[in-house]
């Protein structure tokens, strides 16, 4: 055993400078790992201050140096905290972020607000997971019908529905594979309309400044539309949707700053009603358009 202050000096200096804040994270999920133990990050600098195995930091040195070799720090550790629940993320898999939270935050918020008890939502988009499951979570008689183009994706995303809403989550829980390609075709054979749709597409261009390390690690097809139209998710979503939701349904889509007056435009045009919301940084984040109310003007 070795003092966890020494465990982490070590990390930090072997971790590049500018990823040295990531080294309690690897200590923590070397842990993890080596001793089966789920433990927080309160819990884990109180309680075993003097206690960290040596075969956790060897691990613990070999995880940080993959990590310098430009490695995404999710695909090292296995993992990414979403709200409050663990997601497993695999290479081939997008990596979940902050800026998702927020849409799904909001998604709650306004789902909360529904006259009916039982829901029916479609998301355009599986990855991982963690929008269709947190929704599935917060609500006990929600269902939902996702799509995805990754075979990886889909067997991390069963997966996490397995881990997080538990064995029966087939019940509430449907999974079809879709083609790059295709956006709400998937769906069209529903017996049911929906109540909402929600969705994190692809929607970068490759004019767009990207993060050399995204670029290189995440799966292209979950970053950039299947054509050189950036807009090509939002404009066959707008299209396709009114056949597919219940009168007033609502959409939530995450949307690049960038280019999201353009697409609330796509909505409007439409006859959807339109509400972009900004995020924490004050960068426009989120559509909700909703079916039956003619925008004001």
């Amino acid at each position: 055993m070795v003092k966890v202050a020494t465990a982490l000096e070590k990390l930090k200096s072997i971790l590049k400078q500018d990823r040295s804040n990531e080294a309690e994270q690897i200590l923590i999920a070397a842990f993890r790992k080596e001793t089966g133990k789920n433990i927080s990050r309160i819990d884990f600098f109180t309680d075993i201050v003097d206690s960290y195995p040596v075969e956790a930091l060897a691990l613990a040195v070999r995880y940080a140096k993959e990590r310098n070799s430009g490695k995404t720090l999710q695909y090292i550790l296995g993992f990414q905290t979403f709200f409050e629940h663990q997601y497993i993320v695999k290479t081939g898999v997008l990596v979940p972020r902050p800026e998702t939270e927020f849409m799904v935050d909001i998604a709650i918020k306004k789902l909360s607000k529904l006259e009916q008890a039982n829901i029916y939502g479609i998301e355009v988009g599986l990855g991982s997971g963690v929008i269709a499951i947190e929704l599935l979570s917060k609500f006990e008689t929600l269902k939902m019908i996702g799509s995805e183009v990754s075979e990886v994706a889909v067997e991390v995303t069963k997966e996490n529905a397995t881990r997080i809403l538990g064995r029966n989550w087939v019940q509430r829980f449907q999974i079809v594979r879709a083609k790059a390609d295709q956006v709400l075709e998937p769906f069209a054979g529903q017996r049911e309309k929906a109540d909402f749709i929600v969705s994190n597409p692809p929607y970068l261009c490759h004019s767009d400044e990207i993060d050399e390390e995204v670029l290189s690690n995440e799966p292209k097809e979950a970053l950039f539309p299947p054509s050189e139209d950036p807009l090509f998710f939002y404009r066959k979503i707008a299209d396709q949707s009114l056949n597919m939701l219940e009168p007033r349904g609502l959409i939530f889509l995450e949307v690049p700053h960038e280019r999201s007056g353009k697409i609330a435009s796509i909505f409007n045009s439409q006859k959807f009603r339109v509400e972009v919301l900004k995020d924490l940084t004050g960068r426009d984040r989120v559509l909700v358009a909703q079916v039956g109310v003619v925008a004001d003007g």
